[in-house]
């Protein structure tokens, strides 16, 4: 593992950070990992540079300069710290401040888990410097809001791991608000000191006699203590000699009360010393004293005690643990209580005994076994937050909490979620539980169903896994089948199951299920029901047995098959066959089966009755019968086989498993009451068959597994969905999508809904500025014209791509025109659709994260924020589109044919709206082709299928316009005249300036024929151009022509001269005949400078003729809206074709199919307008790769691999 140690000391400096620092580093890298260290170096002018190392130090270490204040420095740290963590693993920050603030923001722009020690209250220390007098318990219950405050709860909050020395500290970073499970107590290691020449030859070379050594060393600050052990010296035996070693800013103080007080000859002040002249004093020493206010945890303490020096310490901080693991060598004494540190100091004496050398201490190793467990996440220990329905579990004194609870065993912590109340509840208090423990948490959900949903939502906003128990069995079909509700929520079970990291199956039956519906089969484990078994059979003279009692425990559902057995025992009755059954439970099935029971004769041998204990309820039984229609488990039969009770039962549950048909007992097949009944008289007259099965089922049900045994294989399978590759701690930035993802995707989808809500509330009243072709034709459709723009019969138009016209048709049959809020809804559910099918799109060109980006982006979309609310057909060409690539992109995985249908009716669909596909959709064959290496035989049958349904899907309409116009039109007459007016002599003049063609709808009407119509430019253009010398005679403006047919007309005739296929066909001539006599310069001109404003990012047209926002009076909200449209334009289209190429680079096939739709697209517009809102549709496939490239380059910023 590669690991970043961010530290604010180092050497050469000298502390415990940086000694402390520096072992960790050596022991790590001892152990094979790679181990890098930031630090603040001496100041410089090279702000960043790496310092030569003294002999025997370690390389790889980073200075970063002190100069320039805090806010520089920390930039330039936090930078560092960016750049080292992108090639490292972990970064394991030294402190929660001066190193901690910028090594959390580092860690957290470079995507790199954070591990966080804190020896102490850096926020408290400071304010003791400036005149604070609380001690540090008393200063956080004042819940302090200086900035170091702020910045410790803010960084230790964000670290997935905290580490402390001592559980006092614990408590302390718990209230900076980082919850227990997160705390770590990792002891630090006690150096071993140098080696002494023995006490004697040591006490002459200090210049001590006869004197009693008291030594304290500590840094001189206030709540040492070390100023009242001073005022009391004088107090104490004359022989007594207090040696203070330390400095800082309070030593001058604490000499001036050594005169103050007399004592300036017993107290001897040596000032900082190094580590062999402190092992020197230890070894002098009679007792050590820790008087202080505060301590994480006194390290000089464990020192000195591990020599053998008798400790006097506080009852202040992290002092008291000290006691745990060095026993009498630990005297705790009250802080300050002046009489009681007088009466304990006195009592020392030259002569007391001292236990030597070699007490037990924390060593260095385990110190680093500690702190690698925790970096690598293989400690053992994991919280459950189970999600039940059960509330018992809230009752701590109940037998199902017990139960429940005894799973946890050693080393797991067990959390209840009980459904109960508001759901949103449930999900938050999830959370709040799940967060405490990152990283270590499992979510496991009762069924997957509510239970599930709640415990989906939490795994995925915790980056949790989560584990799914399935106890009934309900995809073998049965259960789906009971109603309408069943078949809902099994098909909402199906997606949360196969979202879960882990599902726990109660038998065989359900795992094969599931395989079945294709949920992953090495994600699945059996593990039975737990059960408390009779450990005794059941014993009486059977051979005199003259009426069987058949017992059947259950409750009164459906389920059970209680109908079922009910026949079954009419059938035996009839027989004359002598037996009894009593069905024991409850349910709301009672009545019915009261009913049941009277109508089919039975009250003399049918008896329903209450829940009894299980003990009971088997001494009276002869025969067990369950008839279900299907179960997960089936714990009756086991407890039935142990009891040694002979059992007639269908195929459900266990059968087929555990419990082996035909050996431990008769078996039959559900909703079968013939067989039912035969098993049952079987079992009853066949004595010696049936003493042989109970035997077999007996000596079977002690080869049921303890609970023991049961929770440990839970436990274990708990422990293999949190591994170290699923710790926090251990995943690489930018390379694994955790179970968080989810969570972005719900969040993609609430997102969208919202902003296409505000669409809706904005926009809806602009769908009364309707694109008039499409309306008058629905107008006279429902009138009884058809789609019609004449009020006579017999004169069909289509002149309008169909599409959109089935679209109102179907929407205005339901609710009226006039009601815009419906249809901008009913169009904004689309778009919410839109939204998921390019990230699900994307799934499969760009990976997760890629698509999801992009998704994100065309949800914020401007330009779609308008548009997709406007009376036009945008939205349904993009989500055609869009479902086409997928089901193609699904037909090259899947090679079904369900797929080539799909993709078939998609593609006849969206040319209903938009005819461009047409022209894509051999390229797509082609793309098939290739995608399959070729294989001929596949691709013609994929090809004829789609063939088939896209032209089945067109034919009806193709039909009609053959039968209507009397011509083979298979869509639109309109492309003839949309053809010339971009095609014609001025139109390159006209597209250059930010005109649309729409410019030359100017009509003019003749005087002496009103069918013919010549057409004009806006007087205001034309004088532009004249002036600009660009002005051109054209044939356009020149000549009459024959009217559009697309307005109002009481008679066919009034449409026009000639009907719509012979006006395509007149515009489509004169289209031919503009290219036939232009040069090719010309044409190539003018097509490029339509490719150029196709996929311009500014809105095409310009601001002249803008488009027609219902908020264009005003100038401001223009100018906004025109500069967020080509702001996100930018980055979709540049981002876009920036992924197509570095996707290409990469030879991946997939990549071609968008590319190839955007090629025939593009070069489709160029003959026709090359307006933006035709775009839209492929803006879509673009912001895949827009979100592809963001990914790319992020990823690399980051230092990951992967992207």
């Amino acid at each position: 593992m590669k690991i970043l140690l961010a530290t604010g000391i180092y050497p050469p400096e000298s502390g415990g950070p940086a000694t402390y620092t520096m072992g960790l580093a050596s022991a790590l890298r001892s152990r094979g990992h790679e181990v890098m260290i930031v630090t603040y170096g001496e100041t410089s002018p090279n702000p960043d540079q790496i310092l030569p190392r003294t002999k025997g130090e370690l390389e790889g270490v980073v200075s970063v300069s002190r100069n320039g204040g805090a806010v520089l420095r920390y930039f330039r740290y936090a930078w560092r710290v960016f750049l080292l963590a992108r090639k490292s693993d972990v970064v394991y920050a030294q402190g929660p401040v001066s190193e901690g603030l910028p090594a959390t923001i580092g860690a957290m722009i470079a995507g790199r888990p954070l591990l966080m020690k804190a020896v102490g209250d850096y926020a408290w220390e400071m304010a003791m410097q400036k005149g604070e007098t609380r001690l540090l318990d008393s200063f956080l219950a004042s819940k302090p809001k200086d900035i170091l405050s702020r910045i410790e709860r803010w960084t230790s909050r964000r670290a997935a791991r905290m580490i402390v020395p001592s559980k006092y500290l614990k408590s302390v970073v718990e209230k900076w608000g980082v919850p227990s499970e997160r705390i770590e107590v990792v002891l630090n290691a006690n150096e071993t000191l140098p080696g002494t020449h023995g006490r004697e030859d040591e006490r002459r070379a200090l210049g001590v006699s006869d004197e009693v050594v008291i030594l304290t060393a500590a840094r001189a600050v206030p709540w040492k203590g070390v100023a009242e052990l001073i005022s009391w010296w004088k107090e104490l035996p004359s022989t007594h000699l207090l040696v203070v070693a330390g400095d800082g800013p309070d030593l001058e103080s604490w000499k001036d009360a050594a005169k103050k007080n007399g004592v300036e000859s017993r107290v001897r002040f040596v000032g900082r010393i190094d580590r062999e002249s402190l092992a020197k004093w230890y070894e002098v020493a009679d007792a050590f004293v820790l008087n202080s206010g505060y301590e994480g945890y006194p390290h000089v303490v464990a020192e000195a005690a591990s020599r053998g020096v008798p400790c006097f310490v506080s009852d202040q901080g992290g002092n008291p643990e000290t006691k745990d693991t060095f026993g009498d060598l630990i005297t705790v004494l009250s802080y300050n209580e002046r009489t009681a540190w007088v009466s304990a100091l006195s009592a020392v004496g030259a002569g007391l005994s001292r236990p030597g050398r070699g007490v037990p201490t924390w060593s260095h190793e385990q110190m680093v076994d500690s702190t690698e467990k925790i970096i690598f996440g293989t400690d053992d220990h994991m919280q459950v937050v189970m999600v039940s329905y059960d509330r018992d579990l809230l009752d701590q004194t109940s037998a199902t909490y017990a139960r429940v609870s005894s799973i946890a065993g050693s080393g797991v912590t067990t959390k209840f979620v009980v459904m109960q109340g508001r759901i949103f509840g449930n999900i938050l208090k999830g959370i709040r539980l799940a967060k405490r423990f990152p990283g270590r948490t499992i979510v496991t959900a009762q069924d997957p169903f509510a239970a599930g949903l709640v415990g989906f939502l939490i795994s995925r906003w915790t980056n949790s896994p989560l584990e799914i128990q399935e106890h009934g069995d309900f995809y073998s079909g049965a259960w789906a089948c009971e109603s309408l509700k069943n078949r809902m929520l099994s098909w909402f079970g199906y997606h949360i199951l196969r979202r879960a990291e882990r599902v726990r199956a109660v038998s065989e039956r359900v795992k094969d299920d599931l395989i079945r519906r294709q949920i992953f089969a090495g994600k699945i484990d059996v593990i039975p029901v737990s059960q408390i078994l009779p450990n005794y059979p059941i014993s009486f003279d059977r051979k005199k047995l003259d009426n069987f009692r058949i017992v059947v425990p259950c409750r009164f559902v459906k389920q059970k098959g209680l109908d079922t057995l009910l026949k079954a025992a009419r059938i035996l009755k009839d027989r004359n066959v002598a037996f009894s059954i009593q069905i024991v439970g409850a349910g709301p099935l009672e009545n019915q089966l009261k009913q049941q029971i009277d109508r089919d004769s039975l009250r003399d041998i049918v008896f329903l009755r209450p829940w009894q204990d299980p003990s009971t309820l088997w001494k009276d039984a002869d025969m067990f019968v369950l008839a279900s229609n299907y179960e997960g488990w089936g714990r009756t039969i086991v407890e039935a086989m142990a009891a040694g009770i002979p059992i007639v039962t269908t195929d459900v549950g266990c059968v087929g498993s555990f419990f082996r048909p035909q050996i431990d007992g008769r078996v039959v097949q559900p909703n079968d009451p013939v067989s039912l009944a035969a098993a049952i008289e079987e079992q009853i007259k066949e004595t010696e068959r049936r003493e042989w099965m109970r035997d077999q089922a007996l000596e079977r049900a002690k080869a049921f597994p303890s609970q023991n045994e049961l929770h440990e294989k839970q436990r274990a399978g708990w422990r293999g969905i949190i591994t170290p590759s699923n710790s926090p701690l251990s995943q690489v930035g930018g390379q694994k999508i955790g179970s968080r993802f989810d969570a972005w995707v719900i969040g993609l989808i609430v997102l969208t809904i919202a902003i296409r809500a505000l669409s809706v509330a904005l926009f809806h009243p602009s769908l009364l500025n309707r694109e008039w072709g499409f309306f008058y034709l629905v107008q006279h459709w429902f009138q009884g014209y058809g789609y019609s723009y004449a009020t006579e019969l017999g004169c069909a138009s289509a002149y309008r791509s169909p599409g959109y016209l089935f679209f109102l048709t179907a929407l205005y049959s339901v609710f009226r025109p006039e009601n815009t809020l419906t249809q901008a809804i009913v169009q904004n559910v689309f778009v919410v659709a839109i939204i998921w099918l390019v990230y699900a799109v994307g799934k499969r060109l760009v990976g997760k994260r890629a698509a999801l980006v992009g998704a994100f982006i065309m949800a914020v979309y401007p330009y779609t924020f308008y548009h997709y609310t406007q009376y036009y057909h945008t939205f349904l060409s993009s989500f055609f589109l869009l479902l086409i690539v997928w089901f193609v992109l699904r037909l090259a995985e899947s090679k079904r044919k369900r797929d080539a249908i799909g993709a078939g009716l998609s593609i006849g669909a969206l040319a209903y709206v938009q005819g461009t596909i047409l022209v894509a959709a051999p390229f797509i064959v082609l793309w098939l082709f290739w995608k399959w290496k070729f294989d001929f035989k596949r691709t013609i049958v994929a090809a004829v299928l789609m063939t088939v349904f896209s032209a089945g899907l067109i034919a009806p309409w193709t039909y009609r316009n053959w039968k209507e116009l009397h011509a083979f039109v298979p869509l639109t007459t309109d492309l003839g005249f949309g053809l010339y007016k971009a095609n014609n002599e001025n139109i390159y003049e006209l597209t250059k300036r930010g005109y649309p063609q729409e410019v030359v709808d100017d009509v003019v009407v003749s005087s002496t024929n009103p069918d013919y119509v010549m057409y004009r430019l806006r007087p205001e253009i034309q004088a532009e151009l004249e002036r600009d010398g660009a002005f051109r005679d054209s044939y356009f403006w020149a000549n009459w022509h024959p009217k559009e047919p697309n307005s109002i007309a009481s008679t066919c005739k009034g449409l026009g001269p000639v009907n719509e296929v012979g006006f395509n066909d007149y515009w489509t001539e004169r289209a031919n005949n503009w290219n036939q006599k232009t040069s090719l310069g010309e044409r190539l001109k003018l097509h490029l400078l339509k490719l150029k404003t196709f996929w311009q990012p500014s809105l095409f047209p310009s601001v002249k003729t803008g488009a027609p926002w219902s908020f264009a009076g005003n100038p401001l909200k223009v100018w906004l809206a025109r500069n967020a449209v080509t702001t996100a334009s930018a980055i979709v289209i540049f981002g876009g074709f920036i992924g197509l190429f570095i996707s290409v680079r990469r030879r991946g096939k997939d990549v071609w199919l968008p590319l190839a739709i955007l090629i025939v697209y593009t070069l489709m517009h160029t003959f026709f307008a090359g307006y933006t809102k035709y775009r839209i549709p492929l803006d879509n496939l673009l912001a895949i790769y827009a979100g592809y490239t963001l990914i790319y380059f992020w990823d690399r910023i980051r230092g990951s691999d992967k992207s």
